[in-house]
């Protein structure tokens, strides 16, 4: 008897892994085309699969590619105009 435990990589069909990114399928198949998306398995006629790990893994080298936040400065009041005197309680 063979007691080796067999761990599987969970799969999303193509509709959960484009409402889980956000996008069209056809944006998913363009960047398919491309490379620029994990290749999907096919598990039948008309049907792929892809591995969650691989698709996660690209989200995070999306996000590593984002530019960092801005640092918003403070707005200045513009050169001449009437600033406004804290009312006082009556």
């Amino acid at each position: 008897m063979n007691d080796q435990v067999v761990t599987l990589r969970p799969m999303l069909r193509m509709a959960a892994v484009a409402k889980m990114i956000g996008v069209n399928k056809s944006t998913i198949y363009r960047w398919m085309e491309r490379e620029q998306f994990p290749q999907p398995i096919n598990l039948g006629d008309s049907v792929v699969a892809f591995f969650e790990d691989e698709v996660v893994d690209w989200q995070k080298q999306r996000e590593a590619l984002r530019a960092p936040p801005t640092v918003l400065r403070p707005i200045r009041p513009r050169f001449g105009a009437r600033q406004r005197r804290p009312q006082s309680p009556e």
